[in-house]
Order: structure tokens, then sequence, then C-alpha cells
């Protein structure tokens, strides 16, 4: 017991007296001093009990009756507090006027943070004289009320599930838009409805096994209970958007982002660029996950929803990055679907080419020292040199006996033994994996590809498209992760209505400018400009008017605007037009028999000469198309050219055969767009008739002056000079009516006549616009 020792015998604690709040003092033990409780206001204390503040309640509540009352000893009078400083007030709603709220509210819709509305607003009311200041809680707490009761007045209540109020948010901002949802019981449901608060119908689709198996793991993905309807995919797009489309929809950019919403769904964009270099969104798709299925049921069904066949098939070039799965169902649509067979879909030259060079070539060239990261100067040239050539390959090379040059020239230089020595074989073999890399999607990447589709030759990456993923995370509307997604959604619209207004406010103040003083005789004929680069375009295209309640339709300038546009598709790849008299001296003596033969003419030359006078207008893509099809069957570059396209999965036939209705949801302004569009397309066979049916030369002129001599009968009258002045609005623009309604009459084919009706370049002051034949004056 040697080895046991007893414990130590406990120190008694030390009396302390403490204070408490109350005034009275207690005594407590403890082995140190407490510390002083830090006070949580900026009064002072009561010096005694009998100028402390007596105001207090008490509530109870009676066993047999179960019912609260409040106790007689209650009092709601305050007493003996010191008088505050005025300064340091808090203000509230009450402060504010109304058009005060709605400069705070309208700060709140710029993303502004509610720190700094409060020091706007509080420097705003100071200014004014009233003292205190706004807190940050109290501008987030009015902002919050006021949404709620919008929210509630538009029939939205709290109950609602996100997706329930984000439909009736797109109801009440009247967006068109296209959805798809899964039933609890694992079914697809496909809504279906056109126009505003109009009755869905509901329609059950089969949905095969492995398909059902990757909505049942896409749910639990999601965290969905079982037994909750699903909105799978929301495609949707503001009158302004479908209007962006149907203007610009030769090429579209398209990619996807994330961190848009709090429920983890993908944004899918597609992007626009107008005449100016100026991209705009012409719609956005919430996704719920990047499968082929996803973006075929986009391509296939909402896309032809939301903007017609006809618009859809005036793409000639999407742009996307390299990812099979959202280009996979693009290919397959242009194969297989008429509306896009015109369609080409080429890859990001940024992803395909410039990422891939510094992730594969730049980190094997040579360095100055290998501690160092900087290039050596051989290093510097050669990077640089290969970076170019590859670059040129996707952006110079406008034959593809130029694109092929290019990678044979390559192929012998990265061969040579010098080269090999100063680069090392690492750097060459990755060189060479890149090249073929970039032959193997020659279809997708080569330059002389996009040469001749329209208004695509600036289409190389998707910066349009990533420039405006970057405004809508960063810019004024922005939208984050944390947001619900029916408030992701209302300030994503209002973000792109924003910029999309802007823009054709600027386009109609342009209109007012004047020609510079250049003589009108020497202005250009329209029929040889596009149409999407004249002012007027972008400032009344899609222009609606009420011709009864409730019923709207394209006015005159829009309608031929529409008709217009659709010349320019029509006669696509055909040149400029000229006037007759110009087209004769370019054809030269009919009566000369062709080809000429000489002794160097081989067999190949005496084809294309054929293929050549077979065309009425052949153009160099024509003939390049041409010798692309004789040189595939002597092909002798060595490269194979797989295209073997086998999917991964058949969702795209499941899709194809079971989905055949969307929820469709299409307004007004939408609606008579699309129609518009629609009617000004003409069967190409009608178009090829009606261009033999243009006026001479002698015809325009004769009308001319005729037309010429009645304008100068009125401005030389000399018998009552006053009345005629002040007439003169009125006469001319009889006589101009007159002249443009026999025109329409003799070669109009909306008119009764035999021609085809074109916009007129004449601006006159009356309201209605002038009906013009092709090639006529």
């Amino acid at each position: 017991h040697s080895s046991f020792k007893k414990s130590p015998p406990r120190k008694k604690k030390r009396l302390h007296i403490v204070d408490r709040r109350d005034g009275d003092s207690k005594a407590v033990y403890g082995q140190a001093k407490p510390k002083q409780a830090k006070k949580r206001s900026s009064t002072a204390r009561a010096p005694n009990k009998d100028r402390r503040c007596l105001m207090g309640f008490q509530i109870f509540m009676s066993n047999i009756s179960g019912k609260y009352y409040l106790s007689k000893n209650t009092n709601f009078q305050h007493s003996y507090h010191p008088k505050a400083d005025v300064d340091s007030t808090t203000l509230n709603r009450d402060d504010l006027s109304e058009d005060q709220v709605n400069f705070m509210r309208l700060m709140n819709d710029y993303s502004i943070p509610d720190t700094t509305i409060a020091h706007i607003m509080t420097g705003v009311l100071n200014r004014e004289g009233k003292k205190g200041e706004f807190l940050g809680s109290t501008i987030k707490n009015m902002n919050t009320t006021i949404d709620k009761a919008m929210e509630l007045m538009n029939g939205i209540s709290a109950d609602m599930s996100v997706a329930e109020k984000t439909i009736k948010s797109l109801n009440e901002l009247g967006v068109s838009y296209v959805y798809l949802t899964m039933h609890p019981d694992g079914d697809l449901l496909v809504r279906s409805g056109r126009g505003r608060r109009t009755k869905e119908e509901v329609e059950k689709m089969t949905c095969p096994d492995y398909l059902r198996k990757e909505l049942e793991t896409l749910r639990e993905e999601l965290g969905f209970k079982e037994g909750t309807e699903i909105l799978l995919a929301l495609s949707f797009a503001s009158d302004e958007m479908i209007r962006a489309m149907h203007m610009f929809p030769e090429v579209m950019y398209k990619d996807v982002t994330e961190n848009t919403n709090k429920q983890k769904r993908g944004l899918f964009l597609v992007v626009v660029k107008d005449r100016n270099g100026q991209t705009f969104i012409g719609n956005a798709t919430m996704i719920p996950s990047g499968k082929k299925w996803v973006f075929t049921r986009i391509y296939q069904s909402f896309f032809i929803h939301l903007y017609g066949a006809t618009t859809m098939s005036r793409c000639r070039l999407s742009l996307t990055d390299d990812d099979i799965c959202e280009h996979g169902p693009m290919d397959n649509c242009i194969k297989t679907m008429s509306c896009y067979s015109k369609s080409t879909h080429m890859l990001c030259v940024f992803h395909a080419i410039v990422m891939a060079f510094h992730e594969k070539i730049y980190p094997k060239l040579p360095r100055k020292t290998k501690a160092r990261r900087e290039l050596s100067d051989d290093g510097e040239v050669y990077g640089f040199l290969f970076y170019l050539w590859l670059l040129s390959q996707c952006t110079d090379c406008e034959t593809k006996e130029e694109y092929d040059r290019s990678h044979k020239e390559l192929t012998k230089f990265l061969g040579r033994e010098d080269v090999i020595e100063i680069l090392g074989s690492d750097c060459i073999n990755a060189m060479v994996e890149l090249q073929t890399s970039a032959k193997d999607k020659e279809s997708k990447l080569a330059g002389y590809i996009r040469m001749d589709i329209k208004n695509s030759n600036d289409a190389c990456t998707t910066s349009p498209v990533e420039s405006n993923n970057n405004a809508v995370k960063h810019g004024s509307s922005k939208i984050t992760s944390k947001m619900n997604l029916d408030k992701s959604v209302k300030r994503l619209l209002r973000g792109i209505n924003t910029r999309l207004r802007r823009r054709h406010h600027a386009a109609k103040r342009e209109m007012v400018a004047d020609d510079a003083g250049i003589p009108e005789a020497e202005i250009m004929d329209l029929g040889m400009i596009d149409v999407t680069y004249l002012k007027a375009f972008n400032a009344h295209y899609g222009a609606v008017e009420e011709v009864s309640e409730g019923v709207l339709k394209p006015t005159e300038m829009a309608a031929y605007l529409y008709e217009a546009q659709e010349d320019c598709f029509r006669y696509e790849k055909k040149g400029t037009m000229v006037s007759r008299n110009f087209a004769e001296k370019i054809n030269g003596d009919t009566t000369v028999e062709y080809p000429f033969l000489f002794p160097g003419t081989t067999k190949n030359d005496f084809e294309e000469a054929l293929f050549v006078m077979r065309h009425d207008a052949c153009t160099r893509y024509d003939l390049a198309e041409f010798r692309m099809k004789v040189d595939a069957t002597l092909d002798q570059t060595g490269f194979d050219f797989d295209t073997d396209e086998d999917d991964e999965d058949n969702n795209e036939d499941c899709l194809k055969v079971g989905m055949k209705r969307e929820a469709v949801h299409i307004s007004g302004n939408a609606k008579a767009m699309m129609e518009g569009v629609a009617a000004s397309y003409m069967d190409p066979e009608e178009a090829e008739e009606l261009d033999d049916k243009l006026p001479t030369e002698e015809e325009k002129g004769d009308l001319r002056s005729r037309w010429v001599s009645s304008v100068t009968n009125v401005l030389n009258c000399q018998r009552g000079s006053l009345r005629v002045k002040l007439n003169f609005g009125s006469q001319l623009a009889d006589i101009v009516g007159n002249y443009w309604k026999e025109v329409n009459e003799r070669w109009g084919y909306r008119g009764g006549g035999e021609g085809r009706l074109l916009l007129g370049s004449e601006t006159i002051t009356t309201a209605k616009v002038p009906k013009r034949a092709r090639g006529a004056l």
C-alpha cells in the first residue's frame, strides 16, 4: 500500500458578490471571478429601483377552459427611458412614398444588394429632412413582403411547388413555352395548350424500361420523393426572343451552363447574332441532364413548336462545343428531318483546337530550363507556328484542296530531322496526335465548309454564347444557384428582354437618319442587299396590329419584310440580282455553241463544262461541290472517313415514336410572327415560274416617265398655288398610290399580277409602304 496516495483535499470555493441585472446582489461561490456580461444596447441602466421601467405583461392559461388570459398586473406603459438620438432611429415602409418604393423595387430588380439599397434610400430621405437610417434587413423584408403580395395577386400561393409557380409566372408574363413532365408511376405526361389560361390536355405516353430506369435515377439525383410529378424540361421564349430568332436564324450558337437555380437544372441557351455583330439569347431551356434524349426532344419538338418549321429550315449553321450528347442529336435531325436538311453542324474552334493545343502541345514545347516554365526562343517560334497553322486550317482554307494541302505540308514539316531534334519526339507525337484528331473532324472544323454558308464566315467559336453565359451569371439581372427556378426564370427573362428592347429602340432611332445627301438614284438597288442589313428590318420586323378584339396580324411593313426575307433565302447562293439587260450582256451571244474543246481539254474539264451549262445560275459553291463528288472516287490521302454514327442507346427512336405532343403555350404576338413568316414561304417550283415574268427595261422606263410627268405637273401648277401647296401631300400620295397599284397589277404576284412583290426603296409620308416587283425601278 506504499504506492497508494490519497487524493489532495479540495479547496474551499471563494465567495464573490456578483451584481445582477435588476440591481440586486447575490452571493455565489466560484473559483474565479466571472466576467462581466456585455451590454446589448446603448442605453444606461437604471440607477435605482425607483427609476426602473415597469413595462411588462403576464399571460396564463386556465386549466378548466384551456383559454389564455392576460394578467391584471400587466403594464404596457414605458417610463424613465432616456430620449434616443434622432439619427439612430430606424426607418421603415411608412417613411417612403409610392415613387420611392418603386425606385427601391427597380434597384432590387437589377440585383443591387440590400445594404446598398439601404444606404441609397437613407440618403434620399435624409436629403428630404427625415432623420434615421434604413437597415439592410428592413429592405430585404420589404422586398420579400411585396413579392409575396404580387404573387398572391397573380394567383400564386405559398403552397404551390416551384414548378407550378414557374408555369404560373410564365403565363402571367405572356411568355411562350413548352414543357414535359414525368408522372409518379414513371410514365411521361405530355401537356398541350395554346394561349393564356387555356385548359391543358394531358396525354400519357409509353416509356421503355431502360428510359424508365434512367428517369428513376434522375428522380433520386434531384432529391424528389416517390409519388411526385416532376417537371423534366422547360423551354421558353418571350416575344422579343422569338422575334430575334425569326430575324437572324442563319447561325445559332448553343451551349449549356450550370449553377443557375437551386433545383440544379442546367440552362441550355441558343444565341443569335444580328448584322451589327451584337448577340442575343433567342431561346432558354431548363434541362434535367445532359443526356442525348433531352437534346433530341429539344431539336425535334420544342424548337418546332416555338418558332415553326419555316424559321428552323433557315438555320444554316449550328455551332457547339465537342459534346456528343449535345451535337449528336443535331446531326441525326439534319439527316432525318426536312426542316434541318439545309443546316450544317460544326464545332467550336476554341474548344477543339485552342484548348487542346494548350493542354497537349504547350507543356511539351522546349523550355529555357527544366525548372522554369518560360519557353525558349525555339519553343516560342515553333509553338506560335503550329498554333497559327492549325487555326488557318479552320478559318482560312477556302477549298478542300487547300485544306488537304495544308495537312500534307504539316505532316512533311513534322517529319523533318531538324524539327524532331529541336522539339523532341514527345512534342512531335503530341502534335501528330492533335493533327490527326483535327483531320478526323474535318466536316466539323474545316474552314472551307463555312465559306459558302450564309452569314457564317465569322462563326468559328461559341464565344457569343459564352459571353451571354457570363452576363447571365454576373450581369445586372444575374441569377445564382441560390435562387428557386421560378425566380431564376423571371430574372433571366427580364435581363434578356431589356437588352433586346434596347437594341430595338436603337434601330427605330436610326430610322430617322437621312441618306447623308446622297441622291436616291445613286443608291444601290435593294435587290442587291440582304434585307437583314436594312435599318427598317430591326425596327419593323415582327410588328403586329389588332384587327379585332383579341385578333392580331402582322402590319403591312412587317409582311413586306417577311416576303423580302423569304426572297433572300430562296435566291441563296445564286449571286447578286441584276437587271435583265445586264444579264443579257453577261450571257453574250446565245447562238454560239458551247463548250469549246481545245487540245488540252480533259474528260474532267468536259464534264465540268456540261455541269455548268446544265445550271441556269452555277456558282462557285456548286462547282466546288461537283468537284468534291468527283474527287471522292479518287481519294488518295490515306485518311479513312468513318460515317457510321452508332449511338450508345436508342433513346432518340423511343422519343420519335412516343413523344408526339408537348405542353405548348404560344403568345399572341409570337403566333402572329410565326404565321407571317410561314405565309411568306413559297414553293421553289412556284418561285421558279415567277422568275420568268420580270418586267423589261422598256416597260419600267415607260412607267417611270409617266409617273415623273404626273409629279412634275403638280409641282409646276400655277393656278391656286397656295391651295396646291396645302394639298400637295395628298395629291402626291394619290399619284404614288396609283403608280404602285399599276406595278402591282402588272407584275405583283399577291396583287393579282404575274410577278413577285419585293420591298420598295421609295419612302412617302403616308402610312402605307409602296409595293415593288422584283427588278422594277
